[in-house]
């Protein structure tokens, strides 16, 4: 006779959540709870029409549900979203139900004591969930307490269940305040009722956590696609046991905080092992016919590497002694990030930072990528996923090899990213600024050129690195007012609306009163570029007429300008 290794039923949502039927631990390989306003918002709304239905025959099924039961413990691999979600919309109904007086506080305390959590006469509390962290589990039924009115805005933990909890208690609120609303004559305590009776789940329990977990996995096919994260330590928990993992993997928890996983896993897998398309992450870091020695391995090399990404994405973690070198590595990463929409950087920091480079090394290697992103990404107008596959191969260089600091801009200077000054020239003159995107990648390069000169001239004066309190300045106006001297010094329409977009008819402003130069005449704005403290300005005021000559000759002139900058 074929031993029993999984046995499945049915039953209803009431059964299921019945402290009668045992408590269901969250097993520390699972992910975190997770859902957002779209899964919660569903699970309220299927569960709540069953209060609205004059058909006491409908139902709604939940799915499967799937658990190990190894010594009378009943672990829950799938189901730990709907369940924990479920709980907080029974919870937040009971709250109304006693605010609307369809229920005495009496009678709904036995009905969270069922269902929910109890406390015995010894202070001993038996609750129908608890989750691995004792932390997550005490705020979980802190906010679910029916004599709690407190939200916790202020509380601050690593754990990231616990601001998905809060956040979904908000909303679990305002959903049934929407729903009592459309529905005056509804009792929330008849609705409660008919979506425990009604509601439906089969419930799989196998006899170990492996055969849960292969289980889950069955169920849910596209579970390692999605969740390669948890999936890694499901592996490494299957490995090396629970007790040997947890503590490092709630360290690793903890240093990511809420950085994307997905970014980490795919950052890790490039330093170590090259770049790596997402679909191939878990095949490319985990064997799992290697020795336990090699899941060691592994797991350390996950801390030391999260290290390192959890400072290159959050610069102010880096402990940047010298002020200059703070400032500069601050502005460079903002820049990168904030101007050039540029992510491929972090796996750059990452290595360096891995691999204990300097700070005047790291800037120096960020000043290189600045440069090239100005080349390729605002004057080429290409586009960022072009560093992808030469950042990523420098990467992993960087963390596998002994580069030097000079190796590494050589690379970049001299490889797939590189622009010839001859090809850079001819771009800069004739490119045009005409969305808002290049504007702000144009403010960026005007002031990097202004501050440069500034710096040349041994002048302490710099323009503010907010880009939104500097004005983008066409001297050309782009609508000129009819019969204005511009309509008559740039009587060709398509050449005027051409030279109107070219850097060599732009310059920067500081100022509100400047923004209001507008199509004004030359003259006029030749009055204000006088007062401004930009050399640059006072160069224009000096100018007696702006036409298509001057234009074109600016235009040139600043691109060697712009070329000897970004060497």
């Amino acid at each position: 006779m074929a031993e029993q290794f999984l046995s499945a039923q049915t039953v209803t949502l009431k059964q299921y959540l019945s402290r009668d039927n045992g408590q269901y631990t969250i097993p520390f390989s699972q992910r975190p709870y997770e859902w957002g306003e779209a899964q919660v918002n569903r699970l309220f709304k299927d569960l709540t029409a069953l209060g609205l239905s004059e058909n006491s025959e409908d139902k709604h099924v939940l799915n499967f549900f799937t658990f190990s039961n190894e010594e009378g413990s009943l672990k829950l691999f799938d189901g730990q979203q709907r369940t924990v979600t479920t709980l907080m919309i029974y919870a937040e109904g009971l709250k109304i139900a006693v605010e609307r007086k369809e229920l005495e506080p009496k009678f709904a305390s036995k009905r969270y004591q069922n269902y929910i959590s109890d406390e015995d006469e010894d202070g001993n509390v038996t609750s129908k969930v608890v989750f691995d962290k004792k932390e997550v589990t005490d705020v979980f039924y802190s906010l679910l307490d029916l004599e709690n009115k407190d939200i916790f805005e202020e509380y601050e933990s690593s754990d990231s269940s616990i601001q998905t909890f809060i956040d979904n208690k908000k909303y679990i609120h305002e959903l049934w305040m929407v729903f009592v609303a459309e529905h005056p004559g509804i009792k929330v305590k008849d609705v409660l009722t008919s979506f425990m009776d009604s509601s439906y789940l089969i419930q799989i329990v196998a006899t170990t956590e492996e055969v849960a977990q292969k289980m889950f996995e069955t169920l849910n096919n596209t579970g390692k696609s999605l969740e390669d994260y948890y999936v890694l330590k499901n592996d490494l928990v299957s490995s090396l046991g629970v007790e040997n993992v947890r503590e490092k993997w709630n360290k690793l928890d903890d240093l990511l905080g809420e950085i994307n996983r997905t970014s980490f896993l795919s950052t890790f897998a490039t330093l170590t092992k090259g770049k790596t398309s997402k679909s191939e992450l878990i095949d490319t870091l985990f064997n799992p016919d290697a020795e336990k020695e090699v899941h060691e391995q592994l797991l350390q090399l996950l801390l030391s590497v999260a290290d390192a990404y959890s400072k290159a994405v959050n610069p102010n973690q880096l402990d940047i002694i010298d002020k200059n070198n703070r400032e500069k590595y601050a502005y460079l990463t903002e820049m990168l990030t904030d101007v050039f929409s540029l992510k491929q950087h972090i796996q750059i920091l990452t290595a360096m930072i891995a691999k204990k480079y300097t700070d005047e090394d790291k800037i120096a290697v960020l000043t290189t990528i600045k440069n090239l992103a100005v080349k390729l990404l605002f004057f080429k107008e290409g586009r960022a996923n072009q560093f992808e596959s030469p950042l990523a191969e420098l990467a992993h260089a960087i963390y596998t090899e002994e580069l030097s600091v000079n190796d590494i801009q050589e690379i970049l200077s001299e490889g797939p990213l590189y622009v010839s000054d001859d090809s850079l020239r001819a771009i800069i003159v004739e490119r045009e600024i005409t969305t808002p995107s290049a504007r702000k990648k144009a403010k960026f390069v005007f002031k990097e050129l202004y501050d440069y000169e500034f710096e040349n001239s041994q002048s302490e004066t710099r323009l503010p690195n907010i880009l939104q309190q500097i004005h983008y300045e066409h001297i050309l106006p782009e609508k000129p007012k009819e019969k204005s001297q511009w309509l008559k010094d740039f009587s060709d329409d398509t050449e005027r609306r051409h030279l109107t977009n070219v850097l060599g008819n732009a310059t920067l402003l500081i100022g509100l009163k400047n923004e209001k130069l507008g199509n004004k005449e030359f003259d006029v704005k030749r009055e204000v570029y006088s007062t401004s403290f930009l050399p640059e300005n006072k160069k224009l005021a000096v100018l007696t007429k702006w036409t298509p000559i001057e234009i074109k000759k600016r235009s040139n002139d600043l691109a060697e300008r712009f070329i000897q900058l970004y060497k």
